[in-house]
Order: structure tokens, then sequence, then C-alpha cells
């Protein structure tokens, strides 16, 4: 899938939606609330930092 054909398909959501990779300029242009999680250097971190921000996305969601 083409990048043009990605963010208009994105930008069709109406849903929270969390990204696991960076796609700033798209998730800018995007009218559901989106986050964006920084990247770090080791893989125990990665999972540390991926899990505590799935926990945070879910709670805000059932809000």
């Amino acid at each position: 899938m083409n990048g043009a054909v990605r963010d208009d398909t994105l930008l069709q959501l109406r849903v929270t939606t969390m990204f696991v990779q960076k796609l700033d300029a798209t998730l800018k242009k995007m009218k559901s609330r989106n986050e964006l999680q920084a990247n770090v250097s080791t893989q125990d971190a990665v999972d540390v930092i991926a899990l505590q921000a799935i926990a945070a996305f879910i709670s805000k969601s059932l809000e």
C-alpha cells in the first residue's frame, strides 16, 4: 500500500486508534484521537514502554 492510499484510509477512521509506527504528518491530519510513542534503545525498555502505552491507551479509550 503506498503512502497516499494509506493516508486516505487512516484519515477516514473515526475511532480511537493506537499506532506502533511513526506517521507524524498523517497523525496531525486525523480527526480521531491518536497518540505517538517515542522509540527507545533496548528490547526490554521497548516492551515495558509498549505495555504501559497500551494500558494507558485502553484506559483513555474507556473513559
